[in-house]
């Protein structure tokens, strides 16, 4: 363990790992922002953000007392974001560009397409404090169970974790739990080596409770803390002769629950909070939405998945490397394994519980593979003999320069995301009141010009009848999230009405396909949010706009 925590080499550390971490997850800042032209318009492209409109309406909803809708998320991000969105909201509203305040598009304000937009940058730039402050934590953790040189490592790991680099510029609420989470793991891990103080144990049981309220999954990190410390407290106790203070056990739950009541909201309404956790109950934990049944096979099953989506995130190098480093770990510093107890309650409180493994869902536990194979590295690195060292280092130039060519080909799509050719593409052979159809929803389609009517097959029972009804002008095919990986198009959407508009029965042809090539064919995001494959089939006969229905743009083979 490492003392020297003030020390200002290792702040000097902080700001330049801070500053790192910017520049790299700053390009793509403007990916999926909201064209709001009309109230269906109103959501970017990122799947299951919060940003830019949500906050104001759930506290608007809370204030009222009602109605409570899409109530995924507890309300502690939310709050935060009323918070950082209240200063631009009070310019709009002193230079009238924000009266009458109301439910209805444009809510009041004056452009709600520019406005709009300007509260999705401050969104995502809460989220990109936060990633940036996260590598900072993944710095002062390894700092505090070893030493200067595996904590600038495990920052460096960490911060090109694949995830990272398109959850740091998203209004989803997966980095933001991630960084309070990393705060209690700092907190507790420091009570493990320096004691367990009241005032420590406030700030564990406030960044518990402010995690929890941002999102609920994060429960489970902290699962194995209390009876740890309480372990560890009676042992030292017993080691030195003095009598266990309660106080901290006492002030800490107490700090725990007035941050969590302040953080959900139950101090201004208890019925949001319950209502959102009577909707978990009914719609996020359906056995039926769960990928293995509750058995030793289908827990057997999951591992392999989990591990899986670890390799997929730091590497398959790095998992190995971190295995190396664990075992390390328990033969040369055993009190260092305190950090794993976070991954292991996360992995039994919810992974276990849900029995489903998402890439967004083994970010914690890639943070501290990250830390541990940092301490591995770090170790090699300075081996006694030459080829140990040298190796060492070669993996380290290894896999942070893969990470970073996967990180930067992500990136790359979210720049050139087929969305953005795709809207000038619209622009030029649509115009006002046409009717452009998707198969997805109608937030992830592409710009689209003001009086342009959306229509989407998301969930439709019997999509051929749609289109033979509402017969619109431009059909846009395009997965969405409920598409398997690869996928053209969603489940929802029938193969065979697929089939038929691909080859003209419907009386519709294909116009135009939109993907920028990449260097990583496959998808590795759960969700093909960023740069899927876009397919325009236009009714056989000339558009309205300006072009023809055949485009000038190739389709693939």
């Amino acid at each position: 363990m490492n003392t020297d925590t003030l020390s200002p080499t290792k702040n000097r550390d902080q700001w330049l790992l801070f500053a790192a971490a910017v520049a790299v997850y700053l390009p793509g800042f403007g990916w999926g922002l909201p064209y709001a032209t009309q109230y269906d318009r109103i959501h970017g492209w990122a799947t299951d953000a919060v940003t830019p409109l949500d906050p104001l309406v759930q506290f608007y909803n809370l204030m009222q007392g009602g109605p409570y809708e899409w109530i995924w998320y507890p309300l502690m991000h939310h709050a935060l974001l009323v918070v950082v969105y209240s200063p631009y909201l009070l310019y709009l509203f002193a230079t009238g560009q924000f009266s009458n305040p109301s439910a209805e598009f444009p809510f009041g304000l004056a452009d709600a397409y520019t406005s709009l937009q300007v509260l999705e940058y401050l969104g995502k730039a809460v989220t990109l404090a936060m990633a940036a402050g996260t590598i900072v934590i993944a710095y002062r953790i390894a700092h505090t169970l070893w030493d200067r040189a595996t904590a600038r490592l495990a920052a460096v790991l960490f911060m090109l974790t694949y995830p990272m680099f398109y959850y740091s510029k998203t209004g989803n609420v997966d980095v933001p739990l991630l960084f309070w989470t990393a705060l209690a793991i700092l907190v507790f891990i420091q009570i493990t080596y320096h004691g367990f103080s009241v005032r420590r144990a406030v700030w564990l049981g406030s960044f518990v409770a402010v995690a929890t309220a941002t999102k609920d999954s994060g429960w489970g990190s902290f699962a194995l803390m209390p009876p740890i410390l309480l372990v560890l407290d009676y042992r030292r106790s017993k080691q030195t002769g003095e009598p266990m203070s309660w106080k901290p056990y006492i002030f800490g739950p107490l700090a725990c629950l007035v941050a969590y009541l302040i953080g959900t909201g139950m101090v201004i309404d208890p019925q949001r909070h319950i209502a959102h956790i009577v909707w978990m109950r009914q719609h996020a934990l359906l056995p039926e939405q769960y990928h293995h049944p509750a058995t030793l096979a289908g827990f057997a099953a999951l591992l392999p998945e989990v591990l899986w989506h670890i390799a997929e995130s730091i590497g398959p190098v790095t998992l190995v490397i971190a295995t190396a480093g664990l075992i390390m770990a328990a033969m040369c510093t055993p009190h260092s394994l305190v950090a794993i107890a976070p991954p292991i309650g996360y992995a039994l409180g919810f992974l276990a519980l849900t029995r489903l493994s998402l890439l967004r869902y083994a970010i914690p536990l890639n943070f501290i593979a990250c830390i541990f194979a940092a301490y591995a590295l770090a170790r090699g690195m300075r081996a006694p003999h030459l080829w140990q060292r040298r190796l060492s280092w070669s993996l380290v130039i290894l896999v942070c320069a893969w990470q970073l060519i996967l990180g930067a080909d992500l990136t790359y799509q979210m720049i050139n995301d087929s969305r953005y050719a795709a809207a000038d593409w619209l622009d030029e052979h649509t115009q006002p009141g046409d009717v452009i159809a998707t198969t997805a929803t109608i937030a992830a389609l592409p710009r689209t010009k003001p009086g342009i009517e959306h229509l989407s097959f998301h969930r439709v029972d019997d999509d051929a009848e749609l289109i033979a009804q509402e017969q619109p002008d431009v059909i846009i095919v395009m997965p969405n999230w409920l598409a398997p990986k690869g996928a053209l198009y969603p489940t929802t959407f029938p193969d065979h009405v697929y089939k038929a508009l691909a080859d003209g029965s419907l009386g519709y042809e294909k116009a135009a396909y939109f993907k920028t090539d990449s260097l990583v064919k496959r998808q590795i995001l759960d969700y093909p949010t960023v740069n899927p494959p876009i397919e325009v089939f236009v009714r056989s006969k000339p558009l309205t706009g300006t072009g023809q229905s055949d485009g000038s743009i190739a389709t693939p083979p």
